[in-house]
């Protein structure tokens, strides 16, 4: 006869497990409120490619027609470019559109690392 998970009232450990992703920043078995399960990741700086990259980019403006997007020159060959917000601005540094924020007029990229900078047309 095969052995029963259940001992005494017991689940036995062996028969059930369970798996869980903790998100990161948060602390595993810290209790809601507590100071442990409040503390956070460091920010990831944004590297010194990705400020240049940002810094030779000029914002002629922004869209919110169908969806969110910015018209942007890059310069040189590249020229004039419409981005929505998603979309990878360059490849090789994982550059995308995090974001636009219309009240403020403010425009959030983001890299393959997770570092964001803000910028004011």
């Amino acid at each position: 006869m095969k052995s029963s998970p259940f001992r005494a009232g017991r689940l036995c450990a062996a028969a059930f497990c369970v798996f869980a992703t903790v998100a990161p920043g948060v602390v595993r078995g810290a209790t809601p409120g507590s100071p442990s399960s409040e503390k956070k990741a460091p920010p990831v700086v944004a590297s010194d490619a990705f400020r240049a990259y940002i810094a030779g980019i000029r914002i002629l403006g922004i869209m919110n027609a169908n969806s969110a997007a910015v018209y942007v020159d890059r310069g040189g060959v590249l020229g004039k470019v419409v981005f929505r917000v998603g979309e990878i601005m360059h490849t090789a540094l994982g550059v995308r559109l995090h974001s636009i924020n219309f009240e403020t007029t403010v425009v959030v990229f983001e890299d393959k690392t997770g570092a964001r900078i803000s910028v004011r047309p």
